[in-house]
C-alpha cells in the first residue's frame, strides 16, 4: 500500500479502466478502526481517525 501520495499511476490507470479503487490511505483508517472495534469492542471513530492520520502524513483536507 502507498500512503503517499494519494493517487499513483497505478491508481490512475486502474480507474481509467472502470475498476473500484481505494487509496492506502483509506485501507490504513479502515484497518485501524477493524483493529480499535475488536479491541475495545466500540464503534471507531473514523472521521477522527483518518483526520489525525491526514495531519499526521501532512495531507491537506481535500488530498
Amino acid at each position: 500500500m502507498v500512503y503517499y501520495p494519494l493517487t499513483t499511476r497505478f491508481l490512475n490507470e486502474a480507474r481509467g479502466r472502470g475498476l473500484t479503487t481505494i487509496s492506502g490511505l483509506e485501507m490504513l483508517v479502515a484497518q485501524g478502526a477493524r483493529q480499535f472495534e475488536i479491541w475495545t469492542g466500540l464503534a471507531a471513530p473514523r472521521a477522527l481517525m483518518e483526520q489525525a492520520v491526514r495531519q499526521a502524513l501532512d495531507y491537506s483536507a481535500g488530498g
